[in-house]
């Protein structure tokens, strides 16, 4: 079988700046709570919540008040869209009891009323209460957190959460493979539908790359906030977006 050849088409490894290159990504801003109860705003390229540090991107959410919130975060959409490929970001998690990291993706159609029925991939999720449990998912209009989320795993690494990971996924017309540190840990087959429409598959199509540090939530903090522990930071070294040639 002939082996696939992937070439780097896209990256940041923020190593020109201090600053977010607002040529690749945009800011998501508001406190709205997301329709998750999140209790964060995320503010628009705030040096305290969003800087590059030692060729690093450090999201961090602060415990303050803000725009009648009590926390401040940041949430990173990508310019470019893709579609199919290799989407890889090496990154560190927080881990504090109320902090949610999501390294994620919603299609260029996403108008903010479309959802679920456009289509979300979730790389890798983290809830601060389940520390070293990562989770995969991906929400269409029939299989959704809402509904049945048909595509959906959780698997526990303990051993590596204190570290730097290499999130990804592998994804084509057939399937998407997520990885962490190049292990695949959880595999979505477009097969396993029952009519491989755009209601059960909606992902042949492009997609935006979403990065950001959420606070709490209908999940993620129901169990509390340990705001003694904050501010909590989630530090990504690189993104790179890889397609077969």
């Amino acid at each position: 079988m002939k082996k696939d050849n992937y070439e780097c088409v896209w990256k940041d490894d923020f190593d020109k700046s201090s600053n977010l290159d607002l040529n690749k990504w945009e800011f998501s801003v508001g406190g709205n709570g997301w329709g998750n109860g999140e209790l964060q705003f995320y503010t628009e390229n705030r040096k305290k919540n969003i800087q590059i540090i030692n060729n690093q991107l450090v999201i961090r959410s602060i415990f303050e008040k803000y725009q009648n919130k009590n926390f401040t975060s940041a949430k990173i959409i990508s310019k470019t869209s893709w579609k199919y490929g290799k989407i890889r970001v090496r990154a560190k998690l927080p881990l504090a009891k109320g902090t949610w990291p999501a390294i994620w993706m919603l299609p260029a159609s996403y108008n903010g009323t479309n959802w679920p029925n456009c289509g979300e991939i979730d790389i890798c999720e983290h809830y601060g209460h389940t520390i070293g449990e990562f989770l995969f998912s991906m929400h269409s209009y029939k299989y959704n957190y809402f509904k049945n989320n048909k595509f959906h795993k959780a698997i526990n690494l303990i051993d590596i959460v204190n570290q730097f990971n290499i999130f990804e996924i592998e994804w084509d017309e057939n399937y998407i493979l997520f990885k962490i540190n190049n292990e695949t840990y959880y595999s979505a087959c477009k097969s396993e539908c029952e009519y491989k429409n755009n209601n059960e598959w909606p992902f042949d199509q492009e997609f935006r790359l979403i990065i950001n540090l959420a606070v709490g939530g209908f999940e993620a903090g129901k169990y509390g906030i340990d705001v003694e522990k904050w501010p909590q930071e989630f530090i990504i070294d690189y993104v790179r977006i890889y397609q077969k040639t």
